[in-house]
């Protein structure tokens, strides 16, 4: 049986493989969760590198559902990508997720190099709100 360390430090090092295999042929990769018991299971998804204005992002299907719904949610499609300052903290929008009703806008927390901390979710109330904050330019 494997345990929660071994899985711990596996996954650290799958994740450390496919981001070189990635960045060899220009994707992207993100390793999901994982099961472990007598065997090891994890959802990785590979994707296609997009560019806007604010740089490159995986194109993933949460990136296009966002490019599709900015219109009418009242933002422009650059938006996606983008890195904003909210309370303190770096965030960068990353995609829409069309199955959640509730917080269907996902966005990652930054360090200060540009690192993901963590992975997140929101309103898209609160979306507006973070983009209010540095784009009012938006809402007048």
């Amino acid at each position: 049986m494997f345990t929660r360390t071994e899985t711990k430090k596996m996954r650290t090092e799958i994740e450390n493989a496919l981001e070189i295999i990635a960045k060899k042929y220009g994707y992207a990769t993100k390793v999901g969760n994982i099961k472990f018991g007598n065997v090891i299971e994890a959802k990785i998804t590979v994707s296609k590198m997009a560019s806007n204005s604010h740089g490159t992002y995986a194109n993933t299907p949460e990136a296009q559902a966002f490019l599709e719904r900015a219109e009418r949610m009242g933002l422009a499609k650059d938006c996606l990508n983008e890195k904003y300052t909210f309370k303190g903290e770096t965030l960068k929008i990353t995609g829409y997720n069309s199955r959640a009703k509730k917080y269907p806008i996902n966005y990652s927390k930054l360090d200060n190099q540009g690192n993901v901390i963590q992975r997140m979710k929101c309103s898209e109330y609160h979306l507006k709100d973070i983009i209010r904050a540095n784009r009012p330019e938006f809402f007048l």
